[in-house]
């Protein structure tokens, strides 16, 4: 499957891969734990635990998804035509303290909803299979005319 290898991603292959990740995370935490606790975080009480600081298995399958999910959103940035580097923005947001966390929320959003380069990019080609941007803008026009 192109999705697996593909240097670009766009935004509904980008939403899969973040769904199978936390879809993999549940299935694995359940093999793990033997069963899932859901718990209720109201804010009164904030008990920070470290990477590692779980049990051995789940802290694998924490760097795992992780992994996968940094993956997802380097290919994701080079599809809008940005650094892969740029992934580093949420992850340092996400320890500055709760307005880092919101601000990290909000960038994994501009991730998502970044709009994609049409055509070719210096990353590879475009996942949706235009060839270039003069391709699409006939291709629209055709589509506007009622040629199509």
């Amino acid at each position: 499957m192109n999705f697996f290898i593909s240097p670009r991603v766009g935004r509904g292959d980008f939403v899969f891969g973040v769904l199978s990740v936390a879809a993999l995370w549940v299935a694995g935490l359940y093999a793990i734990t033997g069963g899932l606790l859901f718990t209720l975080e109201l804010g009164f009480k904030t008990e920070i635990r470290a990477v590692g600081s779980e049990p051995f298995e789940i802290t694998i399958l924490r760097l795992f998804c992780d992994a996968l999910l940094v993956w997802f959103a380097i290919r994701r940035l080079r599809d809008a035509g940005y650094n892969g580097l740029y992934v580093l923005v949420p992850i340092v947001l996400g320890f500055l303290g709760p307005i880092g966390a919101v601000l990290m929320i909000i960038s994994i959003v501009a991730i998502l909803v970044l709009p994609g380069e049409i055509g070719p990019n210096r990353f590879g080609p475009d996942p949706r299979g235009w060839k270039s941007k003069e391709q699409y803008d006939e291709q629209r026009r055709r589509i506007e005319t009622g040629e199509i």
